[in-house]
């Protein structure tokens, strides 16, 4: 919500797991 550079799937899945917060 920062960036819109990141793909939905990403953003998806950094919501599911907030390991994938490093991108």
């Amino acid at each position: 919500m920062r960036r819109p550079s990141k793909p939905a799937s990403v953003v998806s899945a950094r919501r599911s797991a907030p390991r994938f917060q490093m991108r």
